[in-house]
């Protein structure tokens, strides 16, 4: 091509708009470390009074962030409490789960959730356990907020976790019953479960799953992010961690699901978030994780703690997720 040519259609070409970001390049760094320490520190809901509010004002931040940043979320609630805290003739608290849904412009009818439970437990500020699962899922909201898709997106903040996965047992049991699954159908439930702990020691990662010689070698060092399912689940698992690495290059990832059963011979270890009701209820839920205790010497201690996450490879993991959200939903021309 003569160079003139070149030069003309290089001046007539419309300027790219800068304010056009893909997903992943909207995640910020310093937001998710911002939110992680934004959050009560005690947060469980079978910890007593101080944690009791603890809980009441992380569901605060969380809708009133949610509200700025221009949606208007909606809580489910559910009553629960401890035994030993249950008083005869008293109804049991009242918590939250907090929903914000982005319905599809062209197949509204098929469903991609994207979860975290946001309580903790007792004995430690839960930073990597789940804070930075909200902060990370609340960044991705952040990253949606105005994105015509051709599928819905339903974020869900997840309470009681900890306690025994309450919130997600009885969100499903009321929101999801089997006789009104079709509408929408749920392509994929992804858990955002402890996303913020790397190291690159030798010998700093043990495995809850055995080698499988030829399929799975278990890694023994933590620098990477697990996206695990099971053997029925294994495509959409497989799908979500190749979008991950394609919208966050460099991200390392480990993905663990064709070799490993269905419920109910599913590990128990495979079960440890909120996926594992949706995969208890017969739905399909991955789980992206940092692995929590098999890396992690912080994990329900005191020490977990924002100064322990690992910044950069914790902000890699929410653009890959980020990104893989929005290409399993599929971007729109359509306008809501």
């Amino acid at each position: 091509m003569p160079h003139a040519l070149a030069a003309l259609l290089v001046i007539c070409l419309p300027p790219a708009d800068p304010g056009v970001r893909s997903p992943a390049e909207a995640v910020s760094q310093t937001r998710l470390m911002e939110f992680v320490r934004a959050l009560p520190e005690k947060r469980s809901l079978a910890g007593g009074p101080e944690h009791a509010e603890g809980v009441r004002a992380a569901e605060r931040l969380i809708v009133d962030t949610l509200r700025e940043i221009g949606y208007e979320p909606t809580l489910h609630g559910f009553a629960w409490a401890p035994r030993s805290q249950r008083q005869e003739g008293q109804p049991d608290p009242l918590w939250n789960n907090i929903t914000v849904e982005i319905p599809g412009v062209e197949i509204p009818d098929e469903l991609i959730i994207v979860g975290a439970h946001f309580d903790a437990v007792s004995a430690g500020p839960g930073a990597d356990d789940n804070a930075s699962g909200t902060a990370g899922l609340m960044e991705i909201a952040r990253a949606l907020k105005g994105r015509p898709m051709k599928r819905t997106v339903r974020l869900i903040f997840f309470n009681g976790e900890e306690v025994g996965l309450v919130g997600s047992i009885r969100y499903i049991a009321e929101h999801m019953p089997v006789e009104k699954r079709d509408k929408p159908r749920l392509i994929g439930m992804i858990s955002l479960e402890m996303l913020g702990f790397f190291t690159d020691e030798a010998g700093s990662q043990r495995s809850p799953l055995p080698p499988v010689p030829g399929v799975f070698d278990p890694p023994t060092v933590g620098d990477f992010i697990a996206v695990t399912s099971t053997r029925s689940h294994a495509a959409f698992a497989k799908r979500l961690d190749e979008e991950m690495r394609r919208a966050s290059p460099g991200l390392r990832t480990v993905l663990a699901a064709e070799q490993i059963p269905d419920f109910p011979l599913v590990p128990r270890d495979i079960l440890r978030s909120d996926h594992g009701s949706f995969l208890m209820a017969g739905l399909p839920g991955v789980m992206v994780t940092d692995t929590a205790n098999f890396r992690n010497p912080n994990y329900h201690k005191a020490t977990d703690t924002a100064q322990t996450l690992d910044g950069p490879r914790f902000a890699a993991v929410v653009r890959g997720v980020a990104g893989a959200v929005v290409a399993i939903a599929e971007p729109s021309e359509a306008r809501p």
